[in-house]
């Protein structure tokens, strides 16, 4: 038969660990939103914002018209780039656009000219196996 604290400790474990979850559930919810988020959610005069954050781009996929300017803004605590994850192989296009690092604090933009889905990474600290991973498809109306 178990102690009276050994049943204290494992009914306050229980309870922790049920909050825990409960945050973590919160958390994910929270990032799903923020991730599924619109370019028009976003757009004024012809620019969106990409908020890179939480080791995330927020939102990771945009659709925008050609001519639109994306604006990459890192309000993380850490580093980040945004690379166009073009293919690697030999004779392939090269990468369509590859910002600096940038600090927190730092925004970098593109003009995205031509229809098409453009994949993007980051290459920092292996941040792209965290799933910092985004799109921007660019399509006429």
């Amino acid at each position: 038969m178990l102690s009276r604290v050994t049943t204290r400790v494992l009914l306050v474990t229980a309870v922790l660990l049920g909050i825990l979850v409960g945050w973590l559930e919160l958390q994910h919810s929270l990032r799903r939103e923020d991730a599924t988020s619109t370019a028009a959610d976003h757009e004024t005069d012809g620019t969106v914002t990409v908020v890179l954050r939480n080791l995330r781009y927020q939102p990771d996929e945009v659709r925008i018209r050609p001519g639109t300017r994306v604006v990459f803004t890192n309000e993380d605590e850490v580093a980040h780039n945004v690379v166009h994850s073009a293919s690697q192989r030999v004779g392939a296009a090269p990468a369509a656009f590859e910002s600096p690092v940038l600090n927190p604090g730092d925004s970098w933009s593109f003009v995205f000219s031509e229809p098409g889905e453009y994949s993007f990474l980051c290459t920092v600290s292996g941040h792209q196996l965290m799933g910092m991973v985004g799109k921007i498809i660019v399509q006429d109306e």
